[in-house]
């Protein structure tokens, strides 16, 4: 979705820089793009976050946080307390390794593949 929005991202940009009135550009691209063009919100979000010194090339940095929290450390960490006591509970890997419980939940499912094979 971000892809398709990217070429229309670029064309509100210019034209706001060029002047034009919000409610022209929103018209503008629903005449050229029809159905696949943004919804009138979200034009005048764009707008708004271009005049508030947000520059178009930008939009695309910075989205969410930096996956920090998996690396190999971590990982061999988990393992190594799984390996120690494998009836280990969930919430005992999180104090011990300080991690939150999704982090803990990712890195034993789809980093060490592991998964509970029976439940008593």
């Amino acid at each position: 979705m971000e892809a398709d929005n990217h070429g229309q991202l670029w064309t509100v940009w210019f034209l706001c820089r060029g002047g034009v009135a919000a409610p022209h550009i929103h018209t503008r691209l629903a005449a050229v793009c029809g159905e696949a063009a943004p919804s009138r919100r979200t034009v005048f979000r764009w707008i708004a976050e271009f005049k508030d010194g947000k520059d178009c090339a930008e939009r695309g940095k910075n989205r969410g946080l930096p996956a920090t929290a998996c690396t190999p450390d971590s990982t061999q960490r988990v393992s190594d307390l799984i390996l120690e006591n494998r009836l280990i509970p969930f919430d005992e890997l999180e104090n011990a390794t300080g991690l939150s419980s999704g982090t803990v939940h990712t890195i034993i499912h789809q980093d060490l593949k592991m998964k509970k094979v029976c439940a008593q």
